[in-house]
């Protein structure tokens, strides 16, 4: 892999460089007022959005396994960008909004003895949730019975492809996606001038999984930014939903999407780390006994019998915890929660951290696994897994800095595309629980005031993220080291042909030349 594909990351730094620095406005403000002064976001009031005097998050919502810390906070960042910089692009990969429960087979739809369920005959708060429109500016659903309810009705579901009920957005998800849009104007809008506040036609960029979670996410998102909704002419959904188009075509979103390279070598990657999974004792062991402990601690005689099933059970059962105590129904297994919010109880030794521990561990487990035992497989199986999509980012924040492509891009997709980019990353802490509603990793790209260097600064959940190897203190990693560690992560054109075929390299004059070398 890779010796062109690295040898272009590095070429493509140094040239966007020299571009910027023949370019740069003489007596510019580079500053903005960016970081001389205090972070404007970081005086919020605890739950309440800054720039939105007197809109409050639902009560007690303060708990980071139920919602991105940033929102629960009003706090953007922990740590302001380097004084002297300027902000030209910024990349945004964030989860949805609060939704109601997935449906699961594997425990018969029930949670534990006397789950309430969306209908009105159980729960009039549950119900009120989900009382909202379906559609969104992209696609209609017709409604269909909670799974949960029956054989009652209930009301939170949506009738999707696979005819399931797939879960709807909730009515607290979309006050939270508000204010998270309303955290990116104040950011991005107002304090650093980056998109204009008309939003300008191609300033942003939307993209998000098809369904209708992500897509009523995505739509009020841009609403808070730009004051109205996008328009499907302008966000066409072949453009814009992820998995509208089936197949990787030019022009659609699907590399957003993870296990895109759909060679042989990375089937064979993830068949030696499932057999590995298979035989690793101690791992399962832990499963088995974290599984045991929820199964006792949820009403049942025992927890699911295989390795698999048990892992697949603690998923569940996370989902059940969150999607009840979070959205306030009183009915959680008491050993679940924090006795003083009665929210899921996210400190260490607690049962719910262990499970949301455990669980994450196997949802990263096989980059994990090569990481461990072989440094040269973990990066090629990376690269493979997901890897392709840090180097589309890093395509999206070149265009923004030649100013020949949008300056923010949103994506809204699920937990399980941001956890295994955390591991691809080797962030342990960050990667060690389940992303909460609206986490957010977002790459920001800034240029100095000589224009002459460019550096990228990685947040998750408002926290600073040290990416770069053996660089500790800087809130800011150098466009050519993370360049250079991007291309070490990209697929060679022979394991993922279609990341080079189908993915679209244009947009700049520097970019169609790097694109040609690549595909040549």
């Amino acid at each position: 892999m890779g010796q062109l594909a690295r040898a272009g990351a590095v070429a493509c730094a140094v040239a966007l460089s020299v571009w910027l620095a023949t370019t740069s406005e003489k007596g510019e403000n580079n500053n903005n007022n960016n970081n001389n002064n205090n972070n404007n976001n970081n005086n919020s009031e605890k739950g309440e959005l800054p720039g939105g005097e007197g809109r409050k998050l639902s009560q007690g919502l303060l708990s980071a396994a139920c919602l991105n810390p940033q929102v629960s906070s009003g706090q953007f960042e922990n740590t302001p960008a380097s004084p002297g910089l300027k902000l030209v692009g910024v990349s945004v990969l964030q989860r949805h909004l609060d939704r109601w429960l997935y449906k699961h087979s594997l425990i018969g739809n029930v949670c534990w003895p006397g789950q309430l369920n969306s209908s009105v005959e159980s729960s009039q708060l549950a119900a009120e949730q989900c009382h909202s429109k379906l559609s969104s500016v992209w696609q209609e659903w017709p409604r269909q019975p909670d799974p949960y309810a029956r054989p009652l009705y209930g009301s939170c579901s949506v009738w999707g492809d696979s005819h399931q009920g797939p879960p709807q957005a909730t009515k607290q998800g979309r006050q939270h996606a508000s204010f998270w849009g309303d955290m990116l104007k104040t950011q991005y809008v107002d304090r650093w001038k980056l998109v204009s506040p008309t939003c300008t036609l191609g300033d942003i960029a939307l993209h998000c999984d098809k369904a209708q979670k992500n897509e009523i996410t995505l739509q009020t998102v841009y609403k808070s930014i730009c004051g109205r909704l996008p328009s499907s002419l302008q966000y066409a959904p072949e453009a814009t939903l992820v998995g509208f188009v089936t197949e990787p075509m030019r022009g659609t979103p699907w590399y957003v999407q993870s296990a895109q390279c759909s060679g042989t070598r990375l089937a064979e990657l993830t068949a030696e780390a499932e057999k590995a999974r298979q035989a690793d004792v101690e791992w399962n062991a832990r499963i088995r006994a974290t599984a045991s402990r929820l199964a006792k601690a949820s009403g049942r005689t025992a927890a699911p019998g295989s390795p698999s099933d048990a892992a697949s059970f603690l998923d569940i059962l996370i989902d059940c915890t969150i999607v009840h105590a979070c959205t306030g129904l009183p009915d959680v297994p008491p050993s679940l929660l924090n006795s003083r919010t009665s929210l899921p109880e996210d400190q260490g030794g607690s049962l719910f951290s262990q499970v949301n521990q455990d669980e994450t561990s196997s949802r990263v487990y096989n980059l994990n696994y090569f990481r461990r035992t072989n440094q040269s497989a973990f990066v090629e199986y990376a690269s493979l897994y997901y890897g392709y999509y840090l180097a589309a980012i890093g395509h999206r924040l070149s265009l923004a800095a030649l100013r020949e492509g949008p300056v923010l891009t949103v994506d809204v997709m699920s937990d399980s595309n941001i956890s295994p980019l955390l591991a691809i990353y080797q962030l342990d802490e960050a990667m060690k629980v389940r992303p909460p509603y609206l986490s957010a990793l977002v790459h920001e790209l800034y240029r100095d005031e000589s224009g002459r260097e460019l550096f990228v600064r990685v947040l998750y959940n408002g926290q600073v993220q040290q990416v770069c190897p053996g660089r500790i203190s800087s809130s800011e990693c150098p466009w050519a080291e993370w360049s250079q560690l991007v291309a070490k992560f990209m697929p060679s054109k022979e394991t993922c042909p279609q990341f080079y075929t189908d993915f679209d390299w244009s947009g700049g004059k520097y970019h169609r030349r790097f694109s040609d070398d690549m595909t040549r």
